[in-house]
């Protein structure tokens, strides 16, 4: 097992330490960390493929095959839903380093650069393997690859131990962001050295940019890196690009398969896509012009029958509870009172989304409040607190949209700080959304339901309040900006339609581009609500056209506020930065 530092802290710089730190982990943890280790330590040392042989026979393929093989294990790290589609490509890409590191003339030089592809091959490839083998070599090559690097030139012997103790401390750093509750994909997306670039990792990445032609369209990965560099995230459609390069264009060659690259990223800069809503509290759609939340009754897996029976006895086993509680002498009035408002929220029939997902998240207060019910209350009473919070969780389930929105807040898609924000963000945004121009194209639930929700977060966290209970917030934290995103969503595929449609008109009729935005739009707000679509659409493009990352931060109102969140939540940002220059031109 990995040493403690005196302040808790992990310590290890061996292959064996690191194996033995991942195996404890749990095994689905472990599996995906060790992926995001691998990746991130591939991605340290891809600098290493440039040495004095920079210029010899097949420098060129092994540098792409390099970017390329990062590439994939970034991408099966973060976004491990397309582990499976790309095992094809990392096969193909260990195949790839073997022929390149073959046909290249300095032995050193090619074991290292063959090595950082062989082990980001391995991380991308983690899913169908053991994990934690796959991120202990991951690791340990990284410093052969740095020692291999350096020996290739007498002169560089300093760079050894400095590759080989920077690459092991940021190791240790990684391994230190997920034992403090870290998640790996979140991991994934850090900068690649928090404690700031070694040098030798800036020279040998200059020399690698100065080397590359121009021509063949090199920047392309250049740009892909500095970004990697600074934890700056693309939207996912342009992470999958250097991923899945087809066959037929990596066999042609480093120049077409960096030009397919190019024309696809153009192409997505040239067709933007705002990404599917999430489920949510608020998962907005559009009635008669303004932007709302459905009123039809949630998706469940009962019937309705059954599912009313089932809410119907989860209500009367909460009251009954809390009726028999208070007969209890030193039972805690508040979790009382909180019990009976939980059984007045249950409906006798199908919530509305909103309505179920508000009432869910009480899990969290049932469950936190839990642990002081097995240390401080009778067994008696104890064992039917728990297996009343139990039913709760067990009825909530019913609900697909509900478990579909647990599974993605366990991924902890934020950080603690974009967590810690969410309240006042929410509320800025509540506030934005009840100005009097807004309030004509988004209806008045979804503002309510939002200060609702700011209500419960508030609370959980004001310690002076005498009826608070449990402090569990998280998932309501993920909730209020994931509804907040999917109004931003709403707002962006509204304003995307229009100028799609204007930009049609425009072609098809050779009428002046203005007046056939005026037209596009108008024709888009058919679909969107027929009295006052026309209306929505122009408001959307207009706050959105509007957004300024950055500015306007003092300033009131939507817009000012969106650009807020764009900053504090880089993934918002990442889709709809395209969609806001497109619309902008």
């Amino acid at each position: 097992m990995a040493n403690e530092s005196k302040s808790g802290a992990l310590n290890f710089s061996s292959r064996e330490e690191l194996q033995a730190w991942l195996e404890s982990l749990p095994p689905e943890q472990g599996r995906w960390v060790a992926v995001a280790i691998a990746a991130r330590t591939a991605l340290r040392v891809l600098p290493l493929v440039m040495t004095d042989a920079e210029r010899k026979r097949g420098f060129e393929n092994l540098t792409f095959t390099v970017f390329f093989a990062t590439a994939l294990a970034r991408v099966a790290a973060v976004y491990p839903t397309h582990a499976n589609e790309l095992r094809a490509n990392s096969y193909a890409a260990a195949a790839a380093a073997d022929a390149a590191a073959a046909s290249y003339a300095a032995a050193a030089a090619a074991d290292a650069a063959s090595n950082a592809a062989a082990y980001a091959y391995d991380a991308a490839a983690a899913y169908a393997y053991d994990a934690a083998a796959a991120a202990a070599a991951a690791a340990s090559n990284a410093a052969a690859a740095s020692n291999a690097a350096a020996a290739s030139n007498a002169a560089a012997d300093a760079y050894a131990y400095a590759a080989d103790a920077a690459v092991w401390s940021a190791v240790l750093r990684d391994a230190n962001f997920i034992a403090s509750g870290g998640a790996a994909r979140t991991l994934a997306c850090e900068p690649l050295w928090t404690g700031g670039r070694p040098d030798w990792a800036i020279d040998f990445w200059r020399r690698l940019v100065g080397t590359l032609p121009h021509e063949d369209d090199w920047e392309v990965w250049i740009k892909w890196y500095n970004r990697r560099l600074d934890g700056v995230s693309d939207p996912e459609e342009v992470e999958l690009v250097f991923a899945t390069v087809p066959d037929k264009e990596r066999e042609a060659g480093p120049a077409a398969a960096n030009k397919w690259i190019a024309d696809e990223l153009k192409r997505l800069r040239e067709n933007p896509a705002v990404p599917p809503k999430l489920p949510a509290t608020i998962e907005p759609i559009i009635v008669n012009g303004k932007i709302a939340l459905p009123a039809n009754p949630l998706e469940a897996d009962l019937d309705s029958e059954t599912l009313g029976a089932a809410l119907t006895a989860l209500r009367t086993q909460i009251a009954e509870l809390a009726g028999d509680l208070d007969a209890e002498a030193n039972i805690d009035k508040r979790v009382i009172a909180f019990l009976r408002r939980l059984a007045e929220k249950i409906p006798q029939a199908a919530p509305t989304q909103a309505q179920l997902f508000m009432l869910a998240h009480e899990q969290e207060t049932l469950e936190d409040y839990g642990n002081t019910v097995a240390a401080e209350w009778p067994a008696l009473l104890a064992g039917r607190y728990l297996a009343t919070a139990l039913a709760f969780d067990r009825t909530v389930r019913q609900f697909p949209k509900w478990r579909l929105f647990k599974q993605n807040a366990d991924k902890n898609r934020l950080t603690d700080q974009q967590r810690a924000e969410a309240p006042k963000l929410a509320a800025e945004f509540t506030v934005a959304l009840r100005e009097e121009e807004t309030a004509r194209y988004v209806a008045s639930e979804i503002p309510d339901t939002f200060e609702e929700m700011c209500q419960r977060l508030d609370a959980a966290r004001d310690d002076a309040r005498e009826d608070r209970i449990a402090s569990g917030v998280d998932t309501l934290a993920e909730d209020a900006v994931t509804s907040i995103e999917n109004i931003i969503k709403r707002m962006a595929e509204t304003a995307l339609a229009g100028f799609k449609r204007a930009s049609n008109a425009a072609t098809k009729t050779g009428s002046a581009y203005v007046d056939s935005v005026e037209e596009g739009m108008v024709d888009q707000a058919k679909k969107e609500g027929k009295k006052d679509g026309a209306a929505l659409v122009k408001w959307t493009k207009r706050i959105l056209v509007g957004v300024a990352v950055g500015a306007g931060a003092k300033e009131a109102g939507i817009g000012a506020v969106i650009a807020k969140l764009m900053v504090t939540y880089p993934q918002i940002g990442e889709w709809l930065r395209p969609i806001i220059d497109l619309i902008s031109n």
